[in-house]
């Protein structure tokens, strides 16, 4: 039989997702290895065993990620003395297969399912919340990790069952549990995926992975005593201005019921609106003090208020046709897309950070595939409402989308500009390097920061519309 051939409008869409695809991965190469983050977890794993590194986090504390410092250990003796090349290429290579499953997930047959996905693509390179996911990598970035679990998954219960995809399911799920606590989520989307009617990862499947969640959560809060962040970790933002650990704690500390609400309504928000953006609500504070929106807020925010209306619109619908068991892989996915969405707030509980919305935030762009999708092509003659959002939706997001690289190349002179001061930084951390092999470390990493030429960026005249923040 002759090879398959991809249908043009397939073919565009995969062009258009790989091409911002390698944009994006050409900007995150021109940023060094970051100083924050980075250099204290190179330097703790260093001389430690991968079974010491793996085990020393059951008795962490704070925190149960095994499998994130056991990523960071293999990275780095990977990397025998080239940690920017070895890093790079991991970031690289999660991004690609970021690309391939997101269009694995977006089936394009027809010219509307075209547009459909040309405008999901650039809603999950333009939304913020994947701006810090690309951005920080520690030195492996864990929140992109868990963000192609969920899509791994969905991607093996969007399929024939078959014992070897419920295997593969089970065992992502385990470990995206094991790497950060986000990876709730990728058991949420397995279960999520069976009750809407994805056949791929079977209900026995399903039934295995709320139990290892529920195993997990006990081994968490009962055996290892490990709860929530506390109050007194971090600011967060509240409102119109971001509180200091001092004043959550002031305000807070008898009663955290209410500013855990918010964190979980600011962080639905934030993808669905635009704002507020780490729980500040920066638009509406002009509002409050009269002032005319700045031109990158006004995108941003007609943005966001596109996409989101055009999933509110094709939800009623979908939902009906879930019920009478006639939903297909568009009222599905979008179904799904909402139920990790709504997940991901709700364990944002503890503080609010935008990158901590990544995954909600990529499923939102499946989200808005699937509901474009439906709005245009499961109705004979589609409104000119439907098309105008549609061809609205994409020239707003493209301007967001095409704003991202610009701030990656922002970010790789602030990180440069950290490694010029990486001996005040390691002093004001109390951090010890001065070992033969952690200085040697230090020393190459700062080495290859510097030979970096970012190139230096100013907002003035046209560019002001690109300053998405």
């Amino acid at each position: 039989m002759p090879p398959a051939r991809l249908s043009p409008p397939r073919t565009l869409a995969a062009v258009v997702c790989l091409a911002l695809t390698a944009l994006v991965a050409v900007e995150v190469c021109r940023i060094p290895v970051q100083v924050s983050d980075s250099v204290g977890n190179l330097l703790q794993v260093q001389h430690q065993t991968l079974g010491d590194v793996f085990f020393s986090q059951f008795s962490n504390g704070a925190y149960l990620r095994p499998l994130l410092w056991t990523g960071i250990k293999l990275a780095y003796e990977a990397a025998q003395g080239r940690e920017t090349v070895i890093f790079k290429a991991i970031h690289v290579a999660q991004l690609l297969l970021l690309a391939l499953l997101a269009l694995r997930l977006m089936p394009v047959r027809s010219r509307a399912a075209l547009a459909a996905a040309v405008l999901a693509t650039l809603v999950l390179f333009g939304l913020h919340t994947f701006d810090g996911l690309v951005r920080e990598a520690f030195p492996i970035n864990s929140f992109l990790t868990i963000v192609l679990c969920v899509l791994a998954v969905l991607a093996l219960a969007d399929g024939e069952p078959a014992v070897w995809r419920d295997v593969t399911a089970a065992a992502i799920v385990v470990v995206a549990l094991l790497t950060i606590e986000s990876g709730l989520l990728v058991a949420v989307a397995a279960v999520a995926a069976r009750l809407t009617g994805m056949r791929g990862v079977s209900s026995k499947a399903a039934a295995a992975v709320a139990v290892t969640v529920a195993a997990y959560l006990l081994l968490r809060v009962a055996v290892l005593q490990i709860g929530g962040p506390a109050l007194s970790e971090r600011a967060s933002g509240f409102g119109f201005r971001v509180l200091e650990p001092a004043e959550l704690v002031a305000r807070f500390g008898s009663n955290p019921l209410p500013f855990h609400a918010y964190n979980v309504v600011a962080s639905l928000a934030t993808v669905l609106f635009a704002e507020p953006r780490g729980g500040v609500w920066y638009a509406a504070q002009g509002i409050a003090a009269g002032n005319v929106w700045a031109s990158w807020l006004v995108v941003n925010v007609a943005a966001s208020l596109i996409a989101t209306g055009l999933v509110l619109w094709a939800t009623p619908a979908a939902l009906a046709r879930w019920r009478a068991g006639a939903a297909g892989h568009h009222e599905r996915l979008l179904l799904v897309a909402g139920t990790v969405l709504l997940a991901n707030a709700v364990i944002s509980f503890a503080y609010t950070k935008d990158v901590i919305m990544s995954a909600g935030g990529a499923c939102f762009a499946l989200g808005v595939y699937a509901a474009s999708a439906i709005l245009l092509e499961h109705r004979r003659t589609p409104s000119r409402a439907v098309y105008a959002a549609v061809a609205l939706g994409v020239a707003l997001w493209a301007v967001r989308a095409a704003a991202f690289p610009v701030r990656l190349e922002m970010q790789a002179v602030r990180v440069q500009d950290e490694w010029r001061d990486i001996d005040g930084w390691l002093e004001r951390q109390h951090i010890d390097a001065s070992a033969p092999d952690a200085r040697a470390l230090v020393n190459r990493l700062r080495r290859n920061a510097l030979r970096a030429r970012p190139r230096s960026i100013e907002w003035s005249g046209w560019r002001t519309v690109l300053d998405l923040n």
